[in-house]
């Protein structure tokens, strides 16, 4: 599996265009920042959104583990954590447990967990059972089962690949569509377009929601197939561009 750098760029483009209807626009070349760690003794963070009431959800790759070289092997350290803030630090409201790969394929050590996350709307606090006024947490787990069982048969776990919408209130996970899988599917499928294929990396993830007509819609960076995707009401991916990798 190789992450481009097309799809770093595009991945961090998504998170700028976020971050900027987030903020209400872009501070000035003046402006002074002050840096200071809010979050300790996380697991291979990889993921940072915030909700409309500016709680923040953190994804957590996971642990990883001694493994020789070519086989994945297969924790439950992967998480994600939420966040509100008061008396100028970050209280943990809950943090959901996931599947974690962890591998030493390309010479050095890699966690694959939990990856993307967005959120967006109102109601996901405790008192609306964290489904009101809009509100959406998504995360997607990275790697998919068809990939993974390529590389070691066998392996057991049931959430690599699927991108999931998480309770704002409890954290509850509800399985909404099994992204790395049908990637995979299309790789294969487009096996002439990058000498690597079939391959998927399900990596970044984007909720948004329609001023107009309150539509939720769903977009996914994939940084194996090097697609860009929607993923729509009944958990089927759209893709909507295919990137390709530097020469």
């Amino acid at each position: 599996m190789r992450i481009s750098r097309s799809l770093w760029t595009l991945s961090a483009a998504l998170m700028s265009v976020a971050l900027l209807f987030a903020g209400g626009g872009v501070a000035s070349a003046s402006t002074s920042w002050t840096i200071a760690p809010v979050v300790g003794g996380l697991n291979s963070p990889r993921g940072v959104a915030f909700d409309g009431q500016g709680s923040m959800y953190v994804a957590e790759a996971g642990q990883f583990f001694p493994i020789d070289v070519g086989p994945f092997g297969v924790s439950r350290t992967g998480k994600v954590d939420k966040f509100t803030f008061g008396g100028g630090a970050a209280n943990s409201v809950w943090s959901t447990a996931f599947d974690s790969l962890y591998d030493s394929a390309h010479g050095a050590p890699e966690v694959l967990g939990p990856a993307g996350v967005s959120a967006s709307g109102n109601g996901c606090m405790k008192d609306s059972q964290g489904q009101r006024n809009g509100c959406q947490v998504l995360v997607i787990i990275s790697e998919s089962r068809d990939g993974v069982n390529a590389t070691t048969p066998g392996l057991t776990f049931s959430q690599i690949g699927h991108l999931y919408r998480l309770d704002g209130a409890s954290g509850t996970p509800t399985d909404k569509s099994d992204v790395g899988d049908q990637q995979y599917a299309w790789s294969a499928q487009h096996a002439s377009l990058w000498q690597e294929f079939p391959d998927s990396n399900p990596y970044d993830v984007l909720v948004t929601k329609d001023p107009t007509t309150d539509t939720i819609r769903t977009f996914v960076i994939d940084a194996g197939a090097n697609t860009v995707s929607e993923v729509l009401p009944n958990g089927t991916n759209h893709i909507i561009a295919f990137i390709p990798n530097d020469p």
